[in-house]
């Protein structure tokens, strides 16, 4: 603790109650902790551990060691703020309507790409609520649903999930409506309901 204070570390406190449940440590151990009351567990922990690579069948070396919680930094992280606000960058969730139309979706999704367009082609079997539903979940912009008729006819339901509107158009008229969003400025703007 002495050695602590000098180098500007003032928020140090000695807890001779703290215990590691790894019974290889062979000097001092420690936790982080976040100054948040949100945040209670701790953040990461480790300790000094001499003996541990002699295990190995090498020569033992003076070893310290952490490790950090994936669940408490991510409390951390949303405590504080700090998580990235991400955006789907998908642009059409492809919904078939049964599983008759799940190769034609998939040749539309396939043609799609070609030009360009990021499309999400759900081979799940849902119900179709159940896919609209993920479709939002992802924020994709839009959905596109191919059945039989569809198919046949090559023009497809495309609703927009923004704003709720949808027509009936052929796969080129799709990539035009997705192309059009992007350069209206859409792109990147984060997908609200």
């Amino acid at each position: 603790m002495k050695l602590l204070s000098p180098k500007g570390i003032t928020n140090a406190v000695f807890d001779v109650t703290l215990m590691r449940g790894l019974d290889y440590y062979t000097g001092m151990v420690f936790e982080l902790f976040d100054n948040s009351p949100e945040n209670n567990r701790a953040l990461f922990g480790g300790g000094r551990y001499d003996g541990l690579v002699g295990l190995f069948g090498v020569e033992p070396i003076a070893t310290v060691g952490v490790g950090m919680g994936a669940t408490t930094m991510e409390q951390f992280l949303e405590v504080h703020n700090l998580l990235p606000k991400l955006a789907s960058k998908t642009d059409v969730y492809i919904i078939p309507v049964s599983k008759e139309s799940m190769a034609g979706a998939d040749d539309l999704a396939r043609k799609l790409r070609s030009e360009g367009v990021r499309a999400e082609l759900d081979i799940t079997g849902r119900k179709i609520d159940k896919q609209i539903k993920a479709a939002l979940k992802k924020q994709i912009p839009f959905a596109v649903f191919v059945g039989e008729d569809e198919i046949a006819s090559g023009a497809y339901t495309v609703r927009n999930l923004v704003e709720s509107d949808e027509q009936k158009v052929g796969a080129e008229r799709i990539v035009t409506i997705v192309k059009d969003r992007r350069y209206d400025g859409d792109e990147d703007a984060l997908f609200e309901i």
